[in-house]
């Protein structure tokens, strides 16, 4: 959802960083040792 508000309503969540959630969700959450800056995100945004 926070890549959704991001990409549709930059104006509004320009201070949000979703990749930043998303890797504390899967370090703190999952314990996935998963480096999105290295690897990517599991999102894709038709440009």
């Amino acid at each position: 959802m926070a890549y959704w508000a991001k990409w549709f309503h930059p104006e509004l969540f320009s201070e949000l960083d979703p990749q930043d959630i998303h890797q504390q969700y899967l370090t703190d959450f999952l314990g996935i040792d998963y480096d999105l800056d290295e690897h990517g995100v599991f999102a894709y945004q038709k440009q």
